[in-house]
């Protein structure tokens, strides 16, 4: 199609508009956001994913500021004297992380790159859902969340951790016996892409180290999120 998928605006007015959150689950082809007419029309907080083509500049002024491209490379305008307007807050060419696009839910996902990267507008204080938006607040429709990178879970393959384990407990002793040689330490973090290590070798999330020599006596080992 020639004309926008989602949003198609020929107003000779001046209009904004604030926190949408455009995409599909597949590429699509034509433009998401179509300008016609004269007037200006302003995309802030916006998310535009899987579209071939951005926006579509017919007449008028299109200003984009404040928004998140995925998947959707191309502004087009049929006067190059006047094109697209874009702003330098935009992110682009980032995956915002959808929780599950596939199946309709375009939330974001905790540590989503759209948290905190749009700009507050008075008056819209909660998101799609009801959730009140932070400030600076998530581009699109949603609020985000950010990391929370932290340990969710420690398993030792041999002895027990003394405390028991929770997530803000940071020091922790353990006792094998003597004919103990090595260990393996499985670490689990709160977020599932976070980068873990054990004695500075990285370790994939709930996933085994290598085996860890220990000697008679005290041996120190470090786990860092």
């Amino acid at each position: 199609a020639n004309y926008g998928s989602a949003l198609y605006c020929v107003s000779s007015a001046t209009s904004e508009f604030n926190f949408i959150t455009i995409a599909s689950s597949t590429l699509r082809p034509g433009p998401a956001i179509y300008k016609g007419g004269s007037g200006t029309t302003t995309i802030k907080n916006t998310i535009v994913a899987s579209y071939t083509v951005n926006s579509s500049r017919n007449g008028g002024t299109l200003n984009m500021d404040y928004d998140l491209f995925y998947k959707s490379p191309t502004f087009n305008s049929n006067d190059v004297n006047n094109p697209v307007v874009v702003g330098s807050h935009n992110v682009s060419g980032t995956n915002p992380l959808f929780v599950n696009p596939a199946g309709g839910d375009y939330r974001l996902q905790v540590g989503s790159p759209a948290y905190a990267k749009g700009i507050a507008i008075a008056g819209v204080n909660t998101d799609l859902d009801g959730k009140p938006r932070a400030n600076p607040p998530s581009i699109g429709a949603y609020e985000g969340s950010p990391f929370d990178l932290s340990l969710a879970n420690l398993v030792l393959s041999k002895g027990t951790l003394s405390p028991v384990f929770t997530s803000t407990v940071k020091i922790y002793t353990a006792q094998v016996a003597n004919s103990v040689q090595s260990i393996t330490i499985t670490p689990t973090a709160s977020v599932v892409t976070a980068t873990l290590k054990v004695n500075g070798q990285s370790v994939a999330s709930g996933a085994a180290s290598q085996p860890i020599a220990v000697a008679v006596g005290s041996n120190l080992i470090t786990i860092t999120v």
